[in-house]
C-alpha cells in the first residue's frame, strides 16, 4: 500500500501515485513548473476571498465568519441557519402571547429568549406584589414587565411574519437587560433590606 504513494517534493506530502499535483500544498508532482502527462491543471487554490465569506445566524441575525460553526452571538450552530423551520401564524403567536409571557417567542423558535423573558416578567410582577405597600417602586416593576411583555410580543410577531430585521430583544440586547434586570433586582433586594433594618 505505501509503494503506492508518491512523496510530494515541495511539502512532504504523501499522495496517490498517479497523482499529478500535490493534494496538500497544489505543486505539480513531476519537477519543474511544466504540466503533468494528460495536459491537467492544479485544483483552484483557496482565496483570501473565501476566507472572507460569512454567514447569518437564523436565531439571532448575527453575522458569523464560515469557519466558525457556532454563532458567536448566542451560540446556535451553523446548521440551524440552513434547516427548513416550519411557518407559524401570527393568530397564533398573538395569542400565545396573551396567554403566558415569553411563549410567543418559544413558539417562533426562540425557546430559550421566551423562557428568559418570562422569568423576568414573573419576577417583576412578584416583586412589585411583596412591595405593594412601596406604590412607587411596584409601579416601576410592574411598567418594567408590561413593557418587556410587548417587546416579546412585538418581537415574535415580526418573525412569525419573516422580518427578522424589525427584532428588538436581540441576543446583545437581551443579555443586557438580563444583566440590567439582574443588578436592579440585586439593588431593590438591598434597599428592602436596609429599610426593614431600619424600622427594627
Amino acid at each position: 500500500m505505501l509503494s503506492d504513494l508518491t512523496t510530494c517534493p515541495a511539502c512532504g506530502a504523501a499522495n496517490a501515485a498517479d497523482a499529478r499535483w500535490c493534494g496538500q500544498c497544489y505543486a505539480p508532482l513531476y519537477g519543474g513548473d511544466a504540466a503533468a502527462p494528460g495536459g491537467d491543471e492544479p485544483p483552484s487554490q483557496p482565496t483570501a476571498q473565501s476566507a472572507e465569506a460569512e454567514w447569518t445566524c437564523a436565531r439571532c441575525d448575527g453575522v458569523n465568519p464560515i469557519d466558525v460553526g457556532v454563532c458567536g452571538h448566542c451560540g446556535s450552530e451553523i446548521y440551524a441557519s440552513f434547516g427548513d423551520s416550519e411557518p407559524v401564524r401570527l393568530a397564533t403567536v398573538t395569542v400565545g402571547s396573551v396567554l403566558v409571557p415569553g411563549m410567543a417567542l418559544s413558539r417562533v423558535g426562540r425557546q430559550l429568549e421566551g423562557l428568559t423573558v418570562g422569568f423576568l416578567v414573573l419576577a417583576a410582577f412578584g416583586f412589585a406584589a411583596v412591595l405593594r405597600s412601596r406604590v412607587a417602586i411596584a409601579i416601576v416593576l410592574v411598567t418594567y414587565g408590561i413593557a418587556l411583555w410587548v417587546l416579546s410580543v412585538h418581537d415574535a410577531q415580526r418573525i412569525a411574519a419573516g422580518d427578522r430585521g424589525a427584532v428588538l430583544l436581540r441576543a446583545p440586547v437581551l443579555k443586557a437587560v438580563v444583566f440590567g434586570s439582574i443588578a436592579g433586582l440585586a439593588l431593590l433586594l438591598l434597599f428592602v433590606l436596609s429599610s426593614v433594618q431600619d424600622l427594627s
